[in-house]
């Protein structure tokens, strides 16, 4: 397991000379679920510095994990994970966004079931449709839109 510590090394070129290394290494930033911390991310700085002596990312940002609707961690390879244009053609991308962004508290993990997918279809389409009534009124109406700019 250790050498996938070093993907962030070899991915950018081990040679210090490439231009690739030069512009992409170090990073600023690494976005990661937390669970993988010290497997994976403890490595990584480590196996940076060894290689190269500057450590890989200045922060590290950790977003929430995707659950099941029973709490099961998704995963390709226990076959709990969801396959999201799937998702997007069922319940319709604005649906997933909201559902995603509106459970996505810091601490917290995201429990993705079918029922919070349909709350959040229901509450985009009330959304659309008032959006659309305001829409239709604005361009009936003969005053000039106001410029929100200034």
């Amino acid at each position: 397991m250790v050498q996938l510590g070093i993907v962030a090394v070899f991915d950018v070129g081990l040679a210090r000379e490439t231009p690739d290394f030069q512009r992409y290494y170090p990073t600023s930033v690494l976005i990661t679920g937390y669970d993988i911390l010290f497997f994976w991310v403890a490595r990584m700085v480590m196996l940076g510095i060894h290689f190269t002596g500057q450590v890989p990312f200045r922060a590290v940002y950790l977003h929430s994990l995707v659950r099941t609707g029973s709490g099961e961690k998704m995963s390709k390879s226990k076959g709990t994970g969801l396959d999201p244009v799937a998702l997007n053609e069922q319940y319709g991308t604005d649906a997933m966004r909201f559902c995603l962004a509106s459970m996505a508290a810091p601490g917290t993990d995201i429990v993705l079931s079918e029922d919070r997918l349909l709350g959040a279809r229901a509450f985009a389409n009330k959304f659309g449709m008032r959006r659309d009534s305001c829409s239709s009124t604005w361009k009936n109406t003969n005053k000039p839109a106001r410029n929100w700019s200034n």
